[in-house]
């Protein structure tokens, strides 16, 4: 596979997006895997967030993650998964609160089923561990 990357420095922070573009092979039939250097790029981009809230998903390749803000201290994070197949169990959440208190709740709604209660484990980086979902899942944090 052929993987081209390109990021440019002086744009991080000023809502500027970093990508990978990927020419898959014969054997990447449904996702192409990021790149080595993806965690050193997630870290850097939470470095230069500062104070804001960050997400970070763990155990999938296949899934898009976009976190807003929403007034009273709250959080929603949607997911989408693109890959053919529900989602692995067991994908984890972080959270990078930047000094802000961590949320006390978290409620995980999908289209094709019941909304669950999730418990957030506490720590540096709060988290919670996900149930498996099939298309689109969205997490509402309080």
């Amino acid at each position: 596979m052929k993987t081209v990357a390109r990021v440019d420095p002086g744009a991080v922070g000023r809502g500027a997006v970093a990508f990978t573009a990927a020419t898959p092979g014969e054997s990447d039939r449904s996702s192409v895997p990021l790149p080595a250097w993806a965690d050193q790029l997630a870290a850097a981009i939470e470095r230069t967030a500062g104070g804001r809230i960050s997400v970070r998903l763990r155990g999938s390749s296949t899934v898009s993650v976009s976190a807003s803000e929403l007034s009273g201290n709250r959080l929603a994070v949607h997911l989408v998964n693109y890959a053919s197949d529900p989602t692995p169990a067991g994908l984890t959440l972080e959270l990078g609160m930047s000094g802000r208190p961590a949320p006390h709740s978290a409620r995980m709604l999908v289209p094709d089923g019941p909304e669950k209660t999730l418990a957030i484990q506490a720590g540096a980086r709060p988290s919670l561990i996900l149930t498996s979902f099939t298309v689109y899942g969205l997490l509402l944090f309080s």
